[in-house]
């Protein structure tokens, strides 16, 4: 694949694009004619097209596991965010502790919505009223229809793209509320 992409930053035509996704060779004539400044016309020095591949990988990795290590700190912000807005909604904010949301958030929206084991937190007990609950999980739904697999490192490893519609819509809803 990278060998391709080096032969076309220099302006030839790859020698094998059976390794490209498809319509990518008319995706990157569309490019090249809007952006000419993006092709090299000097010959590079014999192993450079190895380079490239090396490096690129490694971008790509560090991109993959960048997605993967934050994913959950992301979610479980936008919960808490989103939990705190709903206790102002229903008048309960002025008794609920900031532990108490961040328990909520945690061990029960997160695990519903990652398809983990959600429980109730104990210092939520106060709050097992059953609209409340019924709410909470009444919002995690639509979000683990999102997500659609059982979140780990090892599932986010495997498919990392398997979390962008979700992650796509938590920054759309928080983009959507600071602009109001």
């Amino acid at each position: 694949f990278w060998y391709t992409v080096c032969q076309l930053v220099n302006n030839r035509r790859p020698t094998n694009s059976r390794h490209l996704p498809e319509n990518f060779l008319e995706v990157w004539d569309e490019f090249r004619r809007q952006y000419p400044q993006a092709l090299y016309q000097t010959r590079l020095v014999n192993g450079a097209s190895q380079c490239l591949a090396e490096a690129c990988t490694e971008l790509s990795t560090s991109y993959t596991n960048a997605i993967i290590e934050h994913f959950e700190k992301k979610l479980i912000y936008y919960l808490k965010y989103r939990l705190q807005n709903m206790f102002v909604l229903i008048q309960y904010l002025f008794t609920i502790e900031r532990k108490v949301i961040n328990d909520i958030a945690e061990k029960y929206c997160y695990q519903l919505i990652c398809q983990g084991t959600p429980e109730w937190p104990n210092t939520a007990n106060d709050l097992n009223i059953q609209d409340i609950r019924q709410r909470i999980t009444n919002f995690c739904l639509p979000l683990k229809d999102l997500l659609n697999i059982r979140a780990t490192l090892v599932t986010l490893s495997q498919s990392p793209d398997k979390t962008i519609p979700l992650l796509l819509f938590l920054l759309a809803e928080l983009e959507q509320d600071h602009r109001n």
